[in-house]
């Protein structure tokens, strides 16, 4: 079958993916011929064998692209294949790639998959970090462990990264991250929701709006009378000092000026944040911007009315 290929001599690429009739024997020698070989794709072949023995003859050339998923191989990838760019070991459960000692070798790759391949295991060297180049990383269900080194940051070129189905350990950061991602996500969900509902129950859309515009209206109202409290409770404090010609001790003076503070901010707080979700929905709103102009008279009134009770 691949006799006629020997005399192709200035093949570059050659892709024989899922030709189950292929043997390793006749393979040797077809590879040995062909000089110029830059890219070999033998996967879903079910090869049976060790890699060494299919790179016998070509270990030495300038190989980039060598693609062996979904066989049944066993043994290491040659050291003199240093020009590798791209690699796939993927479901060659007998291969037993060495982490640290592929990447100290293959320092110009760009794609590795070793995927499904249960003996490699250890942990991954930081060294990962100095393959500036990588931009797809596949170790899932290859048995490592430890924790995922922090050097993998430094992989800005990378696009695709799969750890997954491994006996990885907790990172700190990692655990931070997921915490706020799910944060993040809770709070878009409930947010969507919440929203939807206004939009699609006209009923609860009414009731939240009246709910609103009350809370205003009290929010509003306790500002004042806090207001008229504190007005009148500087004014006993100013009529008292005087009278007595006592001046108030510094620490007495500061506590309660705090005090005032803290009661002003709430309120203020308050106020802005209801004002602003109800000026948001009268903006979104034209019906319900009628109504409040409708009601505003009233509402007024029945302010006045409040703080001068009290």
């Amino acid at each position: 079958m691949l006799r006629w290929l020997a005399n192709a001599t200035s093949l570059e690429y050659l892709l024989l993916s899922g030709c189950w009739s292929l043997t390793i024997e006749p393979l040797q020698v077809t590879l040995g011929a062909l000089s110029n070989l830059k890219g070999l794709d033998l996967s879903y072949n079910s090869l049976e064998g060790t890699i060494l023995g299919i790179l016998n003859n070509v270990s030495s050339r300038g190989l980039k692209h060598f693609d062996l998923r979904w066989n049944q191989l066993s043994g290491d990838i040659p050291w003199s294949l240093r020009d590798l760019e791209y690699l796939d070991l993927s479901w060659n459960s007998n291969v037993s790639v060495r982490m640290p000692t592929l990447l100290g070798n293959f320092t110009s790759l760009r794609y590795l998959s070793l995927w499904e391949n249960k003996l490699i295991g250890g942990e991954i060297p930081p060294i990962v970090g100095d393959f500036v180049q990588l931009e797809h990383l596949d170790l899932s269900e290859t048995g490592i462990t430890g924790e995922i080194p922090s050097s993998i940051g430094n992989l800005t070129n990378l696009e695709y990264l799969d750890l997954s189905y491994n006996n990885l350990s907790d990172d700190e950061k990692l655990e931070k991250l997921l915490e706020y991602t799910s944060i993040v996500a809770g709070f878009v969900v409930g947010f969507w929701l919440f929203i939807g509902t206004l939009v699609l129950k006209q009923a609860i859309r009414f009731a939240f709006f009246r709910w609103i515009d009350k809370t205003s209206d009290w929010v509003y109202v306790q500002f004042a009378i806090k207001l008229v409290k504190l007005k009148s409770k500087w004014q006993t404090i100013a009529t008292s000092s005087a009278d007595a010609g006592v001046k108030l001790e510094a620490d007495d003076d500061g506590d309660m000026l705090e005090t005032i503070i803290l009661d002003v901010t709430s309120v203020v707080v308050g106020f802005i944040v209801v004002s602003g979700v109800s000026i948001g929905v009268v903006i979104v709103k034209q019906g319900l911007r009628i109504t409040l102009f409708q009601q505003n008279d009233t509402t007024y009134g029945w302010m006045q009315i409040c703080a001068a009770e009290s």
